[in-house]
C-alpha cells in the first residue's frame, strides 16, 4: 500500500465488495483512458468499463457545476469519494471506471492531473472481478452514496444489469437478476419491477409487462385508444387492496356522476414489485374485497353517525398554532 493513503487521511476512501485500494493519489489526465471498448482478462486480472451506468451520456450542466467550483478554487477533493481508476497492462497508463464528470470538468479546465483512487477488483463470492467493477460503477451513483446529486436513474441500473448479463456474468433468470440487483443496492419491490422491466425487453415468457404510467399510455395508444380518456393507478398491495386510493376512486366517481349519471370511468389498475403469481392474485383479491371493504365502512360511519358515537368518542382537537394560545386551541 503506497504512503499516500497514509499521509491523506482527510480524503474520503471508496469501499466496495472485491475492492482493494491501491493507492491515491494525483494522476496526470493524459494517462488516464477514458471509457472506450470493453474487455477483462482472466490472467491479468485487469478490465476496461464503459460508463453503461449513464446511457443517457454526460450532463453538460453537471459538469459545468465542476468547472466552477474548479474556476473558484472551491473544488475540495477530499468532499467527495475520488473517481476511481483501474490498473491496466501498461505501466503508469490507467482505465476510467468512474468519475467522468470531473474527468471532463478537469480536462476542459485544462488541468494537468485529478486526484483518484487506483483500485483493482478480484474474484468475490464466485462472482468475477468484472462483475464487481460494473456493480460498482452503479452504485457510486446511488441517491444514497452521493452528497452532489446526479443519481443513476432507473434506465442506468437496467443499463447495468444488462451489461452484466451480456458479458456472462450473471443470466436473465430471475434469481441472477435479483441478485444482482440487491449487489446493486437496490431495495423493497422495486426489485421485482426492475426484473420484470428486464425480462419482459428480452423477450422472456410468463413475466409481468406494464409496469409503469407511460408503458400502459404506450399500450393503449397502440390499441387505438385515447390514453387520456382512461386513468391510469399503480397499485402494490399484494393483497389487491389499496384502501385509500379505492375510497378517493369511488369518491371521484360519485363527483363525476352527479355531473354526468351516464358517464363511462374507465380505470387501467396495474401492479408493481410482484412476479406473474402474486399480480393474478393481486386482481382477484382486488375483485373480490375492495368494494365489500368500501361498503362495510361505510355501514359503520352511518352506523356511528347515527348513534353519537363521532360525536361521543371522537375528540378532534386543534394545535395551538398562534400567539398566545396554550397547547390546545380553545
Amino acid at each position: 500500500m503506497n504512503s499516500n493513503l497514509d499521509l491523506k487521511v482527510d480524503y474520503r476512501q471508496p469501499d466496495a465488495v472485491g475492492m482493494e485500494v491501491v493507492d491515491m493519489r494525483y494522476i496526470e489526465i493524459s494517462k488516464i483512458r477514458r471509457h472506450q471498448s470493453e474487455y477483462f482478462d482472466n490472467k491479468i486480472n485487469r478490465m476496461r468499463v464503459m460508463n453503461v451506468v449513464r446511457p443517457e451520456g454526460l450532463d453538460p450542466e453537471y459538469v459545468n457545476k465542476f468547472r466552477r467550483l474548479i474556476q473558484n478554487g472551491l473544488y475540495k477533493a477530499e468532499h467527495y469519494v475520488p473517481p476511481v481508476v483501474l490498473e491496466t497492462e501498461e505501466e503508469g497508463i490507467f482505465d476510467e471506471l468512474t468519475g467522468e464528470h470531473r474527468y471532463v470538468a478537469h480536462l476542459d479546465e485544462g488541468l494537468d492531473k485529478m486526484w483518484v483512487a487506483v483500485c483493482r477488483f478480484s474474484e468475490t463470492d464466485g462472482m468475477p472481478a468484472a462483475y464487481w467493477a460494473s456493480t460498482y460503477q452503479s452504485n457510486e451513483n446511488d441517491e444514497n452514496e452521493r452528497i452532489e446529486g446526479n443519481v443513476r436513474t432507473d434506465a442506468g441500473v437496467i443499463s447495468a444489469t444488462l451489461n452484466q448479463i451480456e458479458h456472462g456474468w450473471i443470466t436473465s433468470s430471475t434469481v441472477d437478476l435479483k441478485k444482482s440487483l440487491k449487489d446493486q443496492n437496490i431495495k423493497g419491490p422495486k426489485i421485482q419491477t426492475i426484473t420484470n422491466k428486464i425480462q419482459a425487453d428480452l423477450g422472456h415468457k410468463g413475466c409481468v409487462r406494464l409496469t409503469t404510467d407511460t408503458e400502459c399510455r404506450r399500450a393503449v395508444e397502440e390499441a387505438g385508444q385515447d390514453p387520456d380518456e382512461i386513468i391510469f393507478r399503480s397499485m402494490n398491495n399484494k393483497g389487491g387492496v389499496d384502501r385509500d386510493y379505492d375510497y378517493r376512486l369511488r369518491i371521484h366517481a360519485i363527483n363525476e356522476w352527479e355531473k354526468d349519471p351516464d358517464k363511462i370511468i374507465n380505470v387501467m389498475a396495474y401492479f408493481v414489485g410482484m412476479n406473474e403469481k402474486e399480480v393474478k392474485v393481486a386482481r382477484l383479491k382486488k375483485d373480490e374485497r375492495a368494494m365489500n371493504i368500501l361498503v362495510a365502512y361505510s355501514a359503520k360511519i352511518i352506523e356511528y353517525w347515527d348513534n353519537g358515537k363521532f360525536d361521543e368518542q371522537l375528540k378532534i382537537q386543534y394545535a395551538g398554532q398562534l400567539d398566545g394560545e396554550e397547547l390546545y386551541a380553545k
